[in-house]
């Protein structure tokens, strides 16, 4: 569950490898995040809603590859390590650097784009060579059904 306790979540570590009868998993361990357009979305009261794209759920190890904080601000991975009896020694920590200024030398208006679907029909991402990201349908009327 998100938002959880690093107690909380140790705890219930803890209570799962102490049966010897137990096989579980835990989902997530590393933290992270649905990049570009990859996150979907859901139809919520008719409403198109995008999701959110992070889906850490309280990892052990967050989507930087931090060790996550706990809601109540304790080192969520030494609660699931200390859980587990962890004794092997960890990896270094990430090494974050600044990107520098970052430059963009093109742009297109993606509203302004001229092409149509009137001869071909409706066309998929995957028959249009589109691997990721949307495409913009739109219908003009009359629709004398609504």
């Amino acid at each position: 569950a998100a938002n959880r306790t690093a107690k909380d979540y140790g705890d219930g570590v803890k209570a799962m490898a102490s049966d010897s009868n137990a096989s579980f998993s835990l989902y997530m361990a590393h933290g992270g995040t649905s990049f570009g357009f990859w996150a979907g979305a859901n139809i919520l009261e008719g409403r198109y809603v995008a999701d959110v794209t992070s889906y850490d759920y309280s990892a052990p190890i967050s989507e930087d590859g931090t060790h996550q904080v706990g809601a109540d601000g304790a080192d969520g991975f030494a609660a699931v390590r200390n859980a587990l009896h962890g004794t092997s020694e960890e990896p270094p920590p990430p090494v974050f650097r600044a990107y520098g200024a970052v430059v963009f030398e093109d742009e297109a208006d993606l509203l302004a784009q001229d092409a149509t679907c009137a001869s071909t029909g409706w066309r998929t991402q995957e028959q249009l060579g589109q691997a990721h990201g949307f495409i913009n349908y739109a219908l003009t009327g009359p629709f004398p059904d609504r």
